[in-house]
């Protein structure tokens, strides 16, 4: 099918395109679900920044991340600069550490969702053009229909007069 060829079946583009709207909004939901966690996790005293670094190094390989600081150590002393100590007090911690694995946890299997909807959205794209329907099209479909009809047509009149202007219309 090209790009200019008429749609055969419009139903079975609609069907992909609501199908990835859907995962897309559901991602949506799990994204604010994983900022709402850690507005709590700040909200009891932990950092969430830091959070986030932990969460990061929980998802690397095994040794990946001892490796990483054996380097970083390495790199430090090289420069004359001071190795730091890598466990700190877990008594420091204002919400304390079982609070805390509460919250990595219910972060990580948000994070794995989120990865889940991804694969999907891209199983359904690939199914689509399995199916003959061009990608990057699909793509400007999904993002038009985000949009709303009203922003979509002042931004298809944006790229008319683009075109226009460079002189490919």
């Amino acid at each position: 099918m090209s790009e200019h060829d008429t749609i055969e079946n419009p139903s079975d583009l609609e069907s992909f395109v609501e199908r990835i709207e859907r995962l897309e909004a559901e991602k949506a939901e799990h994204a604010e679900d994983a900022k709402n966690v850690k507005a709590e996790a700040k909200a009891m005293g932990f950092e969430t920044s830091v959070i986030s670094a932990v969460l990061k190094i929980r998802a690397q390989p095994q040794g990946e991340h001892e490796e990483f600081n054996s380097l970083l150590d390495v790199y430090l002393a090289a420069l004359n600069m001071e190795t730091p100590d890598r466990i700190g007090d877990i008594g420091e911690l204002e919400g304390g550490s079982s609070e805390l694995s509460g919250f990595i946890e219910r972060l990580e299997n948000i994070a794995e969702q989120i990865k889940e909807i991804a694969d999907q959205v891209k199983d359904v794209k690939a199914e689509a053009k399995a199916a003959g329907f061009d990608p990057k099209i699909l793509n400007a479909v999904l993002k038009i229909r985000k949009k709303g009809e009203s922003e979509s047509t002042e931004f298809e009149m944006k790229v008319e007069t683009y075109l226009a202007a460079v002189g490919s219309r």
